[in-house]
């Protein structure tokens, strides 16, 4: 019986065991998009329209990826 116990607990482990650090991860990629987002604000402000488009892009994807983290972390569950 304690064989069967351990097993089922490796079992939930290995499901459940990247989810917070894709929870971290995800939280870090939005604060990676915020921060990005207020650095295009600030460019457009100084007129600098090159960093602007960098930063813009940066937001997109920085984004993107956090919703794409939210979707899989609901597929993982």
């Amino acid at each position: 019986m304690a064989k069967n116990v351990k097993n089922a607990s490796k079992a939930q482990a290995e499901g459940l065991k990247y989810v917070p650090m894709r929870k971290a991860a995800r939280a870090m990629t939005f604060v990676a998009g915020a921060l990005s987002s207020g650095i295009v604000v600030f460019s457009i402000a100084e007129a600098a329209w090159a960093w602007a488009v960098v930063f813009a892009a940066m937001t997109v994807v920085a984004f993107y990826l956090a919703y794409a983290m939210t979707i899989d972390l609901h597929e993982a569950h």
